[in-house]
């Protein structure tokens, strides 16, 4: 069995449920007890994997940090406790931030460890920035391989924390089954009868809407005559006080439909005639792995998207990238004045070399497929 702590997050429980369909996993789901109390009402995630076991843990405050080093001993006896309670032996732990850098000083001289690494850190608020990154540097140092989802992470890795590349993979974000099924024409009617104010055609941003997109961009978009309505797919931010959310909030045609169900997400994305991914140039933007790319790749709609983010700008010419505003509401309009198939067979294939079971069965192989077999 291999442990994950932690799987708080969609895009870190992805990777691990992928996993877990090869090999049973432990996922640990620690919170302190004011997110507890946020959250009693809360339905725990669905099991979706076959060897999936998700643990929930209720922490004091402070427990990712001033008190690490505290809380890490009980971790580890907690890790231990569930595998005999399921039969099964740790043979790996896998962490996902340098707050568990004390967990992996107890736990490295008795078995192999791992990274992954979904972002950077440096950049969240209250992370503590450069403090976070010679935290992060020390746990790369003591691991025995790290994973990033992006290729400027794991550069910084090398370049930075001084690790040799054979113990660095860059490991992307991904999309799953779910996206590349087709949705019916009734299922995409459906979204207009219940947002009415939708006209065509359909410029779509599907996404967590917060300050890491340019809404300047997308009021540009919304400007263009040939666009009917940009429709906004995803919760806002509430700490978001950008002057270009509340413009659009006020434009005729963006309209918001707010948070949808995750398995509704594929007909929107296939409902839409263009995706727009406007990422804003920032530090945190250039080195993140974009789960929405993924995802909208698999719907084999057009994207267009800007050219701040390496991942996303690797993958023209099946998606277009404008380096300006202007060059992005220019490739829009292209888009929506050619002719084109109603999905892309390039982008759907594309998508299909793109899903987590292949980024998993990689990890598996890096990993070590002897140690995830108990041999």
């Amino acid at each position: 069995m291999i442990a994950v702590a932690d799987i708080n997050t969609l895009w870190r429980r992805k990777p691990f449920e992928a996993l877990s369909l090869h090999t049973p996993v432990l996922g640990l789901m620690p919170q302190d007890v004011v997110a507890a109390w946020r959250n009693k009402d809360a339905k725990p995630a669905p099991e979706t994997a076959r060897k999936l076991t998700t643990l929930p843990l209720t922490l004091p405050p402070g427990w990712a940090s001033r008190l690490a080093g505290i809380v890490a001993p009980y971790l580890g006896w907690k890790i231990q406790q569930q595998a005999r309670r399921s039969g099964e032996k740790i043979q790996g732990l896998v962490v996902t931030s340098p707050h568990y850098l004390e967990l992996v000083k107890r736990t490295a001289p008795h078995m192999r460890t791992f990274y992954y690494c979904s972002d950077d850190y440096a950049q969240y608020a209250d992370w503590g920035g450069t403090a976070i990154l010679q935290k992060e540097a020390e746990l790369a140092r003591r691991v025995d391989h790290c994973f990033f989802v992006s290729r400027p992470l794991a550069d910084r890795a090398v370049s930075e924390y001084g690790l040799e590349e054979g113990c660095v993979s860059v490991s992307p974000n991904a999309t799953d089954s779910t996206f590349l099924q087709r949705s019916t024409d009734e299922q995409r009617a459906a979204l207009h009868r219940a947002f009415p104010a939708l006209r065509h055609p359909w410029v779509g941003v599907v996404g967590a809407i917060n300050s890491r997109l340019d809404f300047d961009l997308i009021e540009a978009c919304c400007s263009l005559p040939s666009v009917g309505s940009v429709v906004m797919v995803g919760p806002v931010d509430p700490t978001c006080q950008d002057e270009g959310l509340r413009r659009l909030r006020q434009n005729p045609k963006c309209v918001f439909v707010g948070p949808r169900p995750h398995g509704e997400l594929p007909a929107w994305m296939q409902a839409l005639d263009v995706a727009l991914i406007p990422y804003r140039d920032t530090p945190l933007n250039r080195a993140c792995s974009p789960m929405r790319l993924f995802d909208h790749l698999a719907s084999g709609k057009p994207v267009v998207g800007t050219a701040f983010n390496a991942q996303m700008a690797s993958f023209e010419p099946l998606i277009s990238i404008g380096h300006t505003a202007r060059e992005v509401c220019e490739r829009v309009e292209l888009v929506l004045k050619r002719p084109s198939e109603d999905f892309s067979p390039a982008q759907i294939a594309a998508a299909k070399l793109e899903t987590w079971d292949h980024r998993a069965t990689r990890m598996l192989k890096t990993m070590g497929v002897s140690l995830l077999n108990g041999q």
